[in-house]
Protein backbone atom coordinates (compact mmCIF):
# COMPACT_ATOMS: atom_id res chain seq x y z
CA UNK A 1 0.00 0.00 0.00
CA UNK A 2 2.88 2.38 0.70
CA UNK A 3 4.00 1.94 -2.88
CA UNK A 4 0.58 3.02 -4.21
CA UNK A 5 0.40 6.02 -1.85
CA UNK A 6 3.86 7.27 -2.76
CA UNK A 7 3.65 6.79 -6.53
CA UNK A 8 4.98 10.21 -7.46
CA UNK A 9 8.15 11.46 -9.11
CA UNK A 10 9.66 12.39 -5.74
CA UNK A 11 9.10 8.85 -4.48
CA UNK A 12 11.63 7.38 -6.89
CA UNK A 13 15.13 7.06 -5.44
CA UNK A 14 17.02 7.43 -8.67
CA UNK A 15 15.71 9.30 -11.69
CA UNK A 16 18.19 7.50 -13.96
CA UNK A 17 16.66 4.11 -13.13
CA UNK A 18 13.18 5.56 -13.61
CA UNK A 19 14.15 6.87 -17.04
CA UNK A 20 15.61 3.50 -18.01
CA UNK A 21 12.46 1.72 -16.81
CA UNK A 22 10.22 4.10 -18.78
CA UNK A 23 12.27 3.67 -21.96
CA UNK A 24 12.12 -0.11 -21.51
CA UNK A 25 8.35 0.06 -21.00
CA UNK A 26 7.80 2.21 -24.11
CA UNK A 27 10.03 -0.15 -26.09
CA UNK A 28 8.00 -3.08 -24.78
CA UNK A 29 4.74 -1.43 -25.89
CA UNK A 30 6.23 -0.75 -29.34
CA UNK A 31 7.33 -4.40 -29.69
CA UNK A 32 3.85 -5.61 -28.73
CA UNK A 33 2.45 -3.38 -31.49
CA UNK A 34 5.00 -4.67 -33.98
CA UNK A 35 4.32 -8.33 -33.17
CA UNK A 36 0.61 -7.78 -32.41
CA UNK A 37 1.06 -9.76 -29.23
CA UNK A 38 -0.64 -7.79 -26.46
CA UNK A 39 -1.47 -9.82 -23.37
CA UNK A 40 -2.04 -9.43 -19.62
CA UNK A 41 1.73 -9.87 -19.09
CA UNK A 42 2.56 -6.43 -20.56
CA UNK A 43 0.90 -4.30 -17.82
CA UNK A 44 2.42 -6.57 -15.17
CA UNK A 45 5.89 -6.02 -16.68
CA UNK A 46 5.36 -2.24 -16.78
CA UNK A 47 4.18 -2.23 -13.14
CA UNK A 48 7.19 -4.34 -12.17
CA UNK A 49 9.55 -1.83 -13.80
CA UNK A 50 7.97 1.01 -11.80
CA UNK A 51 8.32 -1.02 -8.59
CA UNK A 52 11.99 -1.72 -9.38
CA UNK A 53 12.64 1.96 -10.16
CA UNK A 54 11.05 2.97 -6.86
CA UNK A 55 12.44 0.48 -4.37
CA UNK A 56 15.78 -0.71 -5.75
CA UNK A 57 18.83 0.54 -3.91
CA UNK A 58 21.83 1.32 -6.10
CA UNK A 59 24.07 0.07 -3.29
CA UNK A 60 22.72 -3.38 -4.17
CA UNK A 61 24.84 -3.54 -7.29
CA UNK A 62 24.24 -7.24 -8.00
CA UNK A 63 20.45 -6.90 -8.09
CA UNK A 64 20.62 -3.76 -10.20
CA UNK A 65 22.98 -5.40 -12.70
CA UNK A 66 20.70 -8.42 -13.09
CA UNK A 67 17.73 -6.16 -13.83
CA UNK A 68 19.65 -4.24 -16.49
CA UNK A 69 20.95 -7.51 -17.96
CA UNK A 70 17.45 -8.99 -18.41
CA UNK A 71 16.16 -5.81 -20.04
CA UNK A 72 19.10 -5.74 -22.46
CA UNK A 73 18.87 -9.47 -23.09
CA UNK A 74 15.17 -9.44 -23.95
CA UNK A 75 13.49 -6.08 -24.56
CA UNK A 76 16.32 -4.22 -26.28
CA UNK A 77 17.72 -7.32 -27.99
CA UNK A 78 14.35 -7.94 -29.68
CA UNK A 79 14.22 -4.25 -30.66
CA UNK A 80 17.57 -4.62 -32.48
CA UNK A 81 16.69 -7.93 -34.17
CA UNK A 82 15.59 -6.42 -37.55
CA UNK A 83 18.94 -4.64 -37.90
CA UNK A 84 21.11 -7.77 -37.95
CA UNK A 85 20.83 -10.95 -39.99
CA UNK A 86 22.45 -12.78 -37.09
CA UNK A 87 19.89 -11.73 -34.47
CA UNK A 88 17.06 -14.18 -34.02
CA UNK A 89 14.11 -13.53 -31.71
CA UNK A 90 10.34 -13.94 -31.93
CA UNK A 91 7.24 -12.80 -30.04
CA UNK A 92 7.52 -15.90 -27.82
CA UNK A 93 10.78 -14.56 -26.41
CA UNK A 94 9.13 -11.17 -25.86
CA UNK A 95 6.48 -12.78 -23.64
CA UNK A 96 9.11 -14.79 -21.75
CA UNK A 97 11.09 -11.58 -21.24
CA UNK A 98 8.04 -9.71 -19.94
CA UNK A 99 7.16 -12.51 -17.53
CA UNK A 100 10.78 -12.59 -16.28
CA UNK A 101 10.71 -8.82 -15.67
CA UNK A 102 7.34 -9.13 -13.88
CA UNK A 103 8.70 -11.94 -11.67
CA UNK A 104 11.92 -10.04 -11.06
CA UNK A 105 9.95 -6.95 -9.97
CA UNK A 106 8.06 -9.05 -7.40
CA UNK A 107 11.36 -10.45 -6.09
CA UNK A 108 12.90 -6.96 -5.82
CA UNK A 109 9.85 -5.77 -3.85
CA UNK A 110 10.18 -8.73 -1.46
CA UNK A 111 13.91 -8.04 -1.12
CA UNK A 112 13.20 -4.40 -0.23
CA UNK A 113 10.62 -5.39 2.41
CA UNK A 114 13.00 -7.93 3.95
CA UNK A 115 15.93 -5.50 3.99
CA UNK A 116 13.80 -2.92 5.84
CA UNK A 117 12.41 -5.36 8.43
CA UNK A 118 15.43 -7.59 8.95
CA UNK A 119 18.83 -5.98 9.30
CA UNK A 120 21.17 -8.56 10.82
CA UNK A 121 24.38 -7.25 12.30
CA UNK A 122 27.30 -8.81 10.47
CA UNK A 123 30.91 -8.86 11.57
CA UNK A 124 33.13 -6.95 9.16
CA UNK A 125 35.97 -9.00 7.68
CA UNK A 126 39.32 -7.73 8.96
CA UNK A 127 41.76 -6.60 6.26
CA UNK A 128 45.44 -7.48 6.26
CA UNK A 129 47.47 -5.02 4.17
CA UNK A 130 50.57 -6.25 2.38
CA UNK A 131 53.71 -4.22 1.94
CA UNK A 132 53.13 -1.85 -1.01
CA UNK A 133 56.36 -2.73 -2.83
CA UNK A 134 55.82 -6.48 -2.42
CA UNK A 135 52.27 -6.11 -3.72
CA UNK A 136 53.36 -4.37 -6.90
CA UNK A 137 56.12 -6.92 -7.50
CA UNK A 138 53.60 -9.74 -7.18
CA UNK A 139 51.10 -7.97 -9.44
CA UNK A 140 53.76 -7.55 -12.12
CA UNK A 141 55.61 -10.87 -11.89
CA UNK A 142 52.92 -13.49 -11.17
CA UNK A 143 50.54 -12.72 -14.09
CA UNK A 144 53.38 -12.56 -16.63
CA UNK A 145 54.84 -15.78 -15.22
CA UNK A 146 51.64 -17.76 -15.78
CA UNK A 147 51.04 -16.16 -19.20
CA UNK A 148 54.60 -16.99 -20.29
CA UNK A 149 54.26 -20.65 -19.19
CA UNK A 150 50.91 -20.96 -21.00
CA UNK A 151 52.37 -19.43 -24.15
CA UNK A 152 55.40 -21.72 -23.99
CA UNK A 153 53.10 -24.75 -23.71
CA UNK A 154 51.05 -23.43 -26.66
CA UNK A 155 47.72 -23.43 -24.80
CA UNK A 156 46.76 -19.77 -25.32
CA UNK A 157 44.83 -19.71 -28.61
CA UNK A 158 41.03 -20.04 -28.47
CA UNK A 159 39.10 -22.35 -30.79
CA UNK A 160 42.21 -24.44 -31.57
CA UNK A 161 42.25 -28.22 -31.09
CA UNK A 162 45.37 -29.42 -29.25
CA UNK A 163 46.76 -32.47 -27.46
CA UNK A 164 45.81 -32.85 -23.81
CA UNK A 165 48.58 -32.14 -21.32
CA UNK A 166 49.14 -34.42 -18.29
CA UNK A 167 47.94 -33.66 -14.74
CA UNK A 168 45.33 -31.17 -16.06
CA UNK A 169 48.10 -28.57 -16.48
CA UNK A 170 46.23 -26.68 -19.21
CA UNK A 171 43.08 -26.57 -17.11
CA UNK A 172 44.91 -25.28 -14.02
CA UNK A 173 46.82 -22.61 -15.96
CA UNK A 174 43.67 -21.41 -17.75
CA UNK A 175 41.75 -21.13 -14.48
CA UNK A 176 44.62 -19.27 -12.83
CA UNK A 177 44.75 -16.72 -15.67
CA UNK A 178 40.98 -16.40 -16.02
CA UNK A 179 39.82 -16.45 -12.39
CA UNK A 180 42.59 -16.22 -9.78
CA UNK A 181 44.69 -13.36 -11.19
CA UNK A 182 41.68 -11.09 -12.06
CA UNK A 183 40.33 -11.75 -8.54
CA UNK A 184 43.46 -10.42 -6.83
CA UNK A 185 43.68 -7.43 -9.16
CA UNK A 186 40.06 -6.60 -8.30
CA UNK A 187 40.87 -6.91 -4.58
CA UNK A 188 43.83 -4.54 -4.79
CA UNK A 189 42.07 -1.98 -7.02
CA UNK A 190 39.21 -2.04 -4.51
CA UNK A 191 41.66 -1.44 -1.66
CA UNK A 192 43.35 1.45 -3.46
CA UNK A 193 39.95 3.12 -4.03
CA UNK A 194 38.61 2.61 -0.52
CA UNK A 195 38.48 5.88 1.45
CA UNK A 196 39.92 4.41 4.68
CA UNK A 197 42.95 2.95 2.95
CA UNK A 198 46.54 4.14 3.06
CA UNK A 199 46.91 4.01 -0.74
CA UNK A 200 46.73 7.06 -3.03
CA UNK A 201 45.21 8.01 -6.36
CA UNK A 202 48.52 7.16 -8.03
CA UNK A 203 48.17 3.62 -6.67
CA UNK A 204 44.74 3.37 -8.30
CA UNK A 205 46.02 4.45 -11.70
CA UNK A 206 49.21 2.36 -11.49
CA UNK A 207 47.30 -0.80 -10.57
CA UNK A 208 44.76 -0.29 -13.35
CA UNK A 209 47.55 0.32 -15.88
CA UNK A 210 49.46 -2.83 -14.80
CA UNK A 211 46.22 -4.83 -14.94
CA UNK A 212 45.30 -3.62 -18.42
CA UNK A 213 48.77 -4.19 -19.84
CA UNK A 214 48.55 -7.80 -18.71
CA UNK A 215 44.97 -8.11 -20.03
CA UNK A 216 46.10 -6.72 -23.39
CA UNK A 217 48.88 -9.32 -23.64
CA UNK A 218 46.40 -12.06 -22.72
CA UNK A 219 43.82 -10.80 -25.23
CA UNK A 220 46.34 -10.84 -28.10
CA UNK A 221 47.82 -14.25 -27.24
CA UNK A 222 44.37 -15.78 -26.71
CA UNK A 223 43.09 -14.33 -30.02
CA UNK A 224 40.20 -13.18 -27.86
CA UNK A 225 37.52 -10.66 -28.76
CA UNK A 226 36.61 -9.61 -25.27
CA UNK A 227 38.95 -10.79 -22.50
CA UNK A 228 40.29 -7.31 -21.75
CA UNK A 229 36.81 -5.77 -21.95
CA UNK A 230 34.91 -8.18 -19.74
CA UNK A 231 37.62 -8.14 -17.05
CA UNK A 232 37.52 -4.33 -16.88
CA UNK A 233 33.87 -4.42 -15.90
CA UNK A 234 34.67 -4.93 -12.16
CA UNK A 235 36.94 -1.86 -12.35
CA UNK A 236 34.00 0.26 -13.56
CA UNK A 237 31.82 -1.14 -10.77
CA UNK A 238 34.47 -0.32 -8.17
CA UNK A 239 34.65 3.27 -9.41
CA UNK A 240 30.85 3.42 -9.23
CA UNK A 241 30.40 2.10 -5.67
CA UNK A 242 33.27 4.24 -4.35
CA UNK A 243 31.73 7.43 -5.77
CA UNK A 244 34.64 8.23 -8.10
CA UNK A 245 32.33 10.03 -10.53
CA UNK A 246 34.96 11.88 -12.55
CA UNK A 247 37.16 8.83 -12.96
CA UNK A 248 34.10 6.72 -13.79
CA UNK A 249 32.95 9.08 -16.55
CA UNK A 250 36.42 9.08 -18.12
CA UNK A 251 36.66 5.30 -17.80
CA UNK A 252 33.22 4.76 -19.38
CA UNK A 253 34.08 7.02 -22.35
CA UNK A 254 37.37 5.17 -22.81
CA UNK A 255 35.55 1.84 -22.46
CA UNK A 256 33.01 2.79 -25.16
CA UNK A 257 35.75 3.94 -27.54
CA UNK A 258 37.99 0.92 -26.96
CA UNK A 259 35.30 -1.76 -27.07
CA UNK A 260 34.74 -1.86 -30.87
CA UNK A 261 38.46 -1.38 -31.59
CA UNK A 262 39.50 -4.28 -29.36
CA UNK A 263 36.61 -6.42 -30.55
CA UNK A 264 37.51 -5.89 -34.23
CA UNK A 265 41.20 -6.46 -33.56
CA UNK A 266 40.43 -9.64 -31.60
CA UNK A 267 38.19 -10.92 -34.38
CA UNK A 268 40.88 -10.22 -37.00
CA UNK A 269 43.56 -11.93 -34.87
CA UNK A 270 41.29 -14.95 -34.47
CA UNK A 271 40.62 -15.07 -38.23
CA UNK A 272 44.37 -15.02 -38.78
CA UNK A 273 44.98 -17.73 -36.16
CA UNK A 274 42.29 -20.08 -37.52
CA UNK A 275 43.03 -19.52 -41.22
CA UNK A 276 45.90 -18.91 -43.61
CA UNK A 277 45.13 -15.25 -44.24
CA UNK A 278 47.37 -12.28 -43.50
CA UNK A 279 46.52 -9.71 -40.82
CA UNK A 280 45.64 -7.22 -43.56
CA UNK A 281 43.17 -9.64 -45.13
CA UNK A 282 41.72 -10.49 -41.72
CA UNK A 283 41.17 -6.81 -40.80
CA UNK A 284 39.65 -6.18 -44.23
CA UNK A 285 37.22 -9.07 -43.78
CA UNK A 286 36.17 -7.82 -40.36
CA UNK A 287 35.72 -4.15 -41.33
CA UNK A 288 33.58 -5.03 -44.36
CA UNK A 289 30.91 -6.29 -41.99
CA UNK A 290 31.24 -3.32 -39.60
CA UNK A 291 27.53 -3.03 -38.76
CA UNK A 292 27.19 -6.71 -37.94
CA UNK A 293 30.43 -6.69 -35.94
CA UNK A 294 29.16 -3.84 -33.74
CA UNK A 295 25.87 -5.66 -33.18
CA UNK A 296 27.90 -8.79 -32.53
CA UNK A 297 29.42 -7.13 -29.46
CA UNK A 298 25.91 -6.69 -28.10
CA UNK A 299 24.77 -10.16 -29.15
CA UNK A 300 27.76 -11.82 -27.49
CA UNK A 301 26.77 -10.52 -24.04
CA UNK A 302 22.95 -10.27 -24.13
CA UNK A 303 21.34 -13.11 -26.04
CA UNK A 304 18.73 -14.81 -23.86
CA UNK A 305 15.97 -13.89 -26.31
CA UNK A 306 17.83 -15.60 -29.17
CA UNK A 307 18.60 -18.84 -27.32
CA UNK A 308 15.08 -19.08 -25.88
CA UNK A 309 13.75 -18.65 -29.45
CA UNK A 310 16.05 -21.37 -30.79
CA UNK A 311 15.17 -23.75 -27.94
CA UNK A 312 11.42 -23.12 -28.24
CA UNK A 313 10.77 -25.46 -31.19
CA UNK A 314 12.80 -28.22 -29.55
CA UNK A 315 11.70 -27.88 -25.92
CA UNK A 316 8.05 -26.78 -25.98
CA UNK A 317 7.01 -29.58 -28.32
CA UNK A 318 8.76 -32.29 -26.29
CA UNK A 319 7.67 -34.06 -23.13
CA UNK A 320 9.50 -32.68 -20.05
CA UNK A 321 11.08 -36.10 -19.44
CA UNK A 322 12.51 -36.01 -22.97
CA UNK A 323 13.94 -32.54 -22.36
CA UNK A 324 15.63 -33.71 -19.15
CA UNK A 325 17.03 -36.74 -20.96
CA UNK A 326 18.44 -34.45 -23.66
CA UNK A 327 19.97 -32.27 -20.95
CA UNK A 328 21.73 -35.17 -19.21
CA UNK A 329 22.67 -37.05 -22.38
CA UNK A 330 24.41 -33.97 -23.77
CA UNK A 331 25.85 -32.91 -20.39
CA UNK A 332 24.03 -29.61 -20.37
CA UNK A 333 22.29 -27.17 -22.68
CA UNK A 334 25.51 -25.80 -24.20
CA UNK A 335 26.29 -29.13 -25.89
CA UNK A 336 22.63 -29.58 -26.82
CA UNK A 337 22.67 -26.13 -28.42
CA UNK A 338 25.96 -26.78 -30.22
CA UNK A 339 25.63 -30.36 -31.43
CA UNK A 340 21.85 -30.90 -31.69
CA UNK A 341 20.26 -27.55 -32.54
CA UNK A 342 23.16 -26.05 -34.53
CA UNK A 343 24.26 -29.49 -35.78
CA UNK A 344 27.98 -28.78 -35.30
CA UNK A 345 30.20 -31.90 -35.70
CA UNK A 346 31.29 -33.18 -32.28
CA UNK A 347 34.94 -33.33 -33.31
CA UNK A 348 34.97 -29.58 -34.05
CA UNK A 349 36.22 -27.14 -31.39
CA UNK A 350 33.19 -24.88 -31.11
CA UNK A 351 30.60 -23.76 -28.58
CA UNK A 352 27.28 -22.14 -29.48
CA UNK A 353 26.92 -21.00 -25.88
CA UNK A 354 24.01 -20.95 -23.49
CA UNK A 355 22.68 -18.90 -20.57
CA UNK A 356 21.24 -19.34 -17.11
CA UNK A 357 17.64 -19.20 -18.37
CA UNK A 358 18.23 -21.47 -21.37
CA UNK A 359 19.84 -24.02 -19.08
CA UNK A 360 16.76 -24.07 -16.86
CA UNK A 361 14.45 -24.09 -19.91
CA UNK A 362 15.93 -27.34 -21.25
CA UNK A 363 16.15 -28.96 -17.81
CA UNK A 364 12.62 -28.20 -16.53
CA UNK A 365 10.81 -26.69 -19.54
CA UNK A 366 9.20 -23.26 -19.03
CA UNK A 367 9.07 -23.45 -15.25
CA UNK A 368 12.83 -23.96 -15.32
CA UNK A 369 13.24 -20.37 -16.57
CA UNK A 370 11.61 -18.99 -13.42
CA UNK A 371 13.34 -21.48 -11.10
CA UNK A 372 16.70 -20.35 -12.52
CA UNK A 373 15.76 -16.68 -12.19
CA UNK A 374 14.72 -17.22 -8.57
CA UNK A 375 17.96 -19.03 -7.68
CA UNK A 376 20.23 -16.37 -9.22
CA UNK A 377 18.18 -13.72 -7.40
CA UNK A 378 18.85 -15.53 -4.11
CA UNK A 379 22.57 -15.37 -4.92
CA UNK A 380 22.24 -11.64 -5.59
CA UNK A 381 20.26 -11.02 -2.38
CA UNK A 382 22.81 -12.92 -0.28
CA UNK A 383 25.60 -10.82 -1.77
CA UNK A 384 23.80 -7.46 -1.55
CA UNK A 385 22.19 -7.75 1.89
CA UNK A 386 24.74 -9.82 3.80
CA UNK A 387 28.13 -10.18 2.11
CA UNK A 388 28.28 -6.47 1.23
CA UNK A 389 28.28 -5.75 4.97
CA UNK A 390 30.86 -8.44 5.68
CA UNK A 391 33.16 -6.99 3.00
CA UNK A 392 32.54 -3.36 3.97
CA UNK A 393 36.28 -2.68 4.17
CA UNK A 394 37.08 -4.94 1.21
CA UNK A 395 34.92 -3.63 -1.66
CA UNK A 396 36.96 -5.56 -4.22
CA UNK A 397 35.70 -8.85 -2.76
CA UNK A 398 32.07 -7.70 -2.93
CA UNK A 399 32.48 -6.65 -6.56
CA UNK A 400 34.32 -9.88 -7.43
CA UNK A 401 31.32 -11.84 -6.09
CA UNK A 402 28.95 -9.53 -7.99
CA UNK A 403 30.85 -10.16 -11.21
CA UNK A 404 30.91 -13.92 -10.59
CA UNK A 405 27.12 -13.98 -10.06
CA UNK A 406 26.58 -11.80 -13.12
CA UNK A 407 28.82 -14.15 -15.12
CA UNK A 408 26.66 -17.12 -14.14
CA UNK A 409 23.75 -15.57 -16.08
CA UNK A 410 25.45 -15.58 -19.48
CA UNK A 411 28.58 -17.77 -19.27
CA UNK A 412 28.78 -20.12 -22.25
CA UNK A 413 28.71 -23.09 -19.83
CA UNK A 414 25.33 -22.16 -18.42
CA UNK A 415 24.39 -22.32 -14.74
CA UNK A 416 23.05 -25.79 -13.93
CA UNK A 417 25.35 -27.34 -16.54
CA UNK A 418 28.30 -25.52 -15.01
CA UNK A 419 27.80 -26.95 -11.53
CA UNK A 420 26.58 -30.38 -12.65
CA UNK A 421 28.98 -31.32 -15.43
CA UNK A 422 32.13 -29.25 -15.09
CA UNK A 423 34.90 -30.49 -12.80
CA UNK A 424 34.69 -29.48 -9.11
CA UNK A 425 37.94 -27.54 -9.59
CA UNK A 426 36.27 -25.37 -12.22
CA UNK A 427 32.84 -24.88 -10.68
CA UNK A 428 34.02 -24.39 -7.07
CA UNK A 429 37.27 -22.52 -7.69
CA UNK A 430 35.86 -19.06 -7.05
CA UNK A 431 34.02 -19.95 -3.79
CA UNK A 432 37.12 -21.81 -2.55
CA UNK A 433 39.33 -18.84 -3.51
CA UNK A 434 37.02 -16.42 -1.70
CA UNK A 435 36.82 -18.55 1.47
CA UNK A 436 40.61 -19.02 1.50
CA UNK A 437 41.07 -15.26 1.12
CA UNK A 438 38.76 -14.64 4.09
CA UNK A 439 40.50 -17.23 6.26
CA UNK A 440 43.90 -15.70 5.48
CA UNK A 441 42.70 -12.18 6.37
CA UNK A 442 41.23 -13.37 9.67
CA UNK A 443 44.31 -15.38 10.57
CA UNK A 444 46.78 -12.63 9.57
CA UNK A 445 44.85 -9.99 11.51
CA UNK A 446 44.57 -12.09 14.68
CA UNK A 447 48.05 -13.60 14.55
CA UNK A 448 50.32 -11.06 12.81
CA UNK A 449 53.41 -12.58 14.45
CA UNK A 450 53.17 -15.53 12.05
CA UNK A 451 53.37 -13.26 8.99
CA UNK A 452 56.91 -12.48 7.68
CA UNK A 453 57.96 -8.88 8.36
CA UNK A 454 58.79 -8.37 4.68
CA UNK A 455 55.08 -8.77 3.80
CA UNK A 456 53.81 -6.26 6.36
CA UNK A 457 53.37 -2.51 5.93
Amino acid sequence: MDFIKNISLKAFRNKGILLFALVASLTDIYLNLRYDSFSYILPLAILARLIIAKVIDLKNVTTFMLYVYFELSFTFYILLTPYSIYFNAESFSLKIGESCIAFFGLLVLMQSICSNKFQPKMKVLPVFHFNRTITYLLLCIVPIFFTAISYKLDIMGMGVKRDELPFKIEHILNLTRSVVIPFFFTIFIGRSLYKNNHLTKKDVLLTIVIYNLWLLIETILRSSKGFILINNFPVLLLLFINGKTRMLKKAVVLFIICTPIIFFAGQAIREKALGNTSYKESFSKVTKTLQYQILGIYQRNFYDAEIITKFFHYVDYQHPDTNRKNFYDNEGSVNYHTYVIDNIPRDKVHSSGTTLLADGYLLWSRKGIYISLFVIFLFATLNDLILRKVFRDEPGAYIAITFWIYGLTFWADGFWSFFMFRSPLTSLLFPILLISFCIFNIFASRHPRFIPKALKI
